[in-house]
C-alpha cells in the first residue's frame, strides 16, 4: 500500500471516527457524508431506514450490477458507548501515536470501512468481471437489527443458492471464531440453517484459498474461516 493511499486512507478513518455513532445515536450523518462522497465518484446508494428514520442503512454497488452476485465488503456503522470510561483523549478526535491510531471505532470497525471507502477509485478504475458491493448497517452493537432490514436486492445477492456470494467482514487482521458453533445458531441474525450453509460454503470456497494466508469470510450472516481468495 503507497503511502498516498495509507495517508487517504487514515483520513478517512479521521472522518469517520468523528461521527458519534454510539448505538443509542443515530447514524444518518455518516451514512448521509457516505452517500455524498460516493455520489461524488458517480455511485448511487440505496438507504433503508429504521421505523423512526434516525438510522439507515446504506447499500452501493460499483462494476457490473448486471452481471449479477459478487463480493460484498459488509460493515457495520455504529460503535459502542464510552460513557464511564477512562479515555485519555476524545474518543470521536482520532488520535495518531507511536504509530497507532486511537478513537472509538478504529478497530470494530470504522477503519474496515474507512479502507473500503478509500479505495472507491480504484475499484471504479478497474474491470471488475462482477460487482462489488458496499453494505454498512446500523445497531450491530445491539442485535444486529439493521442488517435485517436490507433491501431485497441485497438478500438476493446474499442468497447462497444463487451461486457463491461472499463479502469480507471486519479488518483483516481480525480472526471472528462463529462459523456454525451453537453459539452462532442463537445469534438473532442467523437462520436455522447454519450449519447446512456454513459446509456449502466451506466447500465452495476453500479451492479458491491461498495456502498460509487467512482470512474469515462472512456468508449470509455467517462467519467462515478459510483463505485469502483469489478474484
Amino acid at each position: 500500500m503507497s503511502e498516498t493511499t495509507i495517508a487517504a486512507t487514515t483520513d478517512m478513518v479521521r472522518r469517520l471516527v468523528g461521527f458519534d455513532t454510539v448505538s443509542a445515536n443515530s447514524n444518518l450523518d455518516l451514512i448521509r457524508w457516505v452517500a455524498d462522497y460516493l455520489a461524488g465518484h458517480g455511485i448511487d446508494a440505496h438507504l433503508t431506514y429504521d421505523e423512526g428514520r434516525n438510522k439507515a442503512n446504506l447499500f452501493a454497488t460499483i462494476g457490473p450490477a448486471e452481471a449479477g452476485g459478487g463480493v460484498i465488503l459488509s460493515g457495520h456503522t455504529d460503535v459502542v458507548p464510552v460513557a464511564g470510561q477512562p479515555w485519555d483523549s476524545d474518543p470521536f478526535t482520532l488520535l495518531e501515536r507511536d504509530g497507532k491510531l486511537y478513537g472509538r471505532g478504529t478497530s470494530d470497525m470504522k477503519s474496515f470501512i474507512a479502507i473500503a471507502l478509500s479505495l472507491v477509485p480504484e475499484f471504479k478504475s478497474r474491470k471488475l468481471r462482477r460487482p462489488l458491493h458496499l453494505a454498512l448497517s446500523f445497531d450491530e452493537e445491539v442485535g444486529c437489527f439493521g442488517v435485517r432490514r436490507f433491501s431485497p436486492a441485497y438478500d438476493g445477492i446474499a442468497n447462497i443458492d444463487g451461486g457463491i456470494q461472499i463479502g469480507i467482514h471486519e479488518l483483516p487482521d481480525v480472526m471472528m471464531s462463529v462459523g456454525d458453533s451453537a453459539s452462532a445458531r442463537k445469534h438473532p441474525a442467523i437462520n436455522p440453517g447454519a450449519d447446512i450453509v456454513c459446509c456449502k460454503v466451506a466447500a465452495l470456497v476453500r479451492p479458491l484459498a491461498i495456502p498460509g494466508i487467512h482470512r474469515m469470510i462472512f456468508v449470509t450472516g455467517f462467519h467462515v474461516e478459510c483463505g485469502l481468495l483469489r478474484f
